[in-house]
């Protein structure tokens, strides 16, 4: 009786996750085609949760496009793809953002919060994850002389896509134009500067690392 209990219990959990879950997509696209109205969505009522379909589609449209792209456009040897590596390189430029973008906010009193900045970065990578299957296709059968056509689909999804984030700032914070492209702008170079921040901690720690250990093995030899 209790296992029965348990198991519809975890079933209801379950059903209430993927539905947040589901949720989150639906969020993007209102955000892809209406973003006043659905950044104000997000506004009104988010959770974490919201973000996880967003950047896991995200995730598998780059994967696959990596895979599956034709032969004159691939950029990368599908052979040499290093998925959890891919994993990273998707995950760590979204994530500064949305952490530099709390922090520039915070400074010009900006509305959003950081779970909201969340949901809304992860609903702005839409037209990545939407284009994806298209520009595959085109790489299939267009030559390179046609790519034109491949290179203005790529360009499409990555301008709707970057003036999504910008007016994230806008409509997140009740911003002026003058001051959201001013905050924008902050937001990028803050972006920067956690980026090579973590390079050179990075490099430093690899140092202090070998030094250390070439202090052991000298002090390990005059003993």
């Amino acid at each position: 009786m209790k296992t029965r209990a348990l198991r519809a219990r975890m079933a209801v959990v379950a059903r209430s996750v993927a539905r947040e879950c589901l949720r989150g997509l639906q969020l993007g696209f209102l955000v892809m085609f209406k973003p006043a109205e659905g950044f104000a969505e997000i506004q009104t009522k988010t959770r974490f949760l919201h973000a996880v379909v967003p950047v896991l589609l995200y995730f598998v449209a780059d994967a696959a496009g990596l895979y599956l792209t034709g032969f004159p456009f691939q950029t990368q040897d599908p052979s040499q793809v290093n998925l959890p590596l891919e994993l990273v390189r998707v995950l760590v430029p979204w994530s500064t953002w949305c952490v530099a973008h709390f922090a520039i906010e915070s400074i010009f009193f900006g509305e959003g919060t950081f779970q909201q900045i969340v949901v809304a970065s992860a609903a702005c990578l839409t037209p990545q994850m939407f284009f994806a299957p298209l520009t595959i296709l085109l790489s299939s059968v267009l030559t390179l002389e046609e790519r034109g056509t491949y290179y203005f689909v790529v360009g499409l999804a990555a301008g709707w896509t970057f003036l999504l984030f910008f007016l994230q700032v806008r409509f997140l914070n009740d911003f002026s134009w003058k001051r959201t492209g001013l905050t924008t702008f902050l937001i990028l170079f803050a972006t920067l500067v956690i980026w090579v921040t973590g390079v050179l901690v990075y490099v430093l720690t690899g140092q202090l690392t070998s030094f250390g250990r070439d202090v052991w093995y000298e002090f390990r030899t005059f003993r």
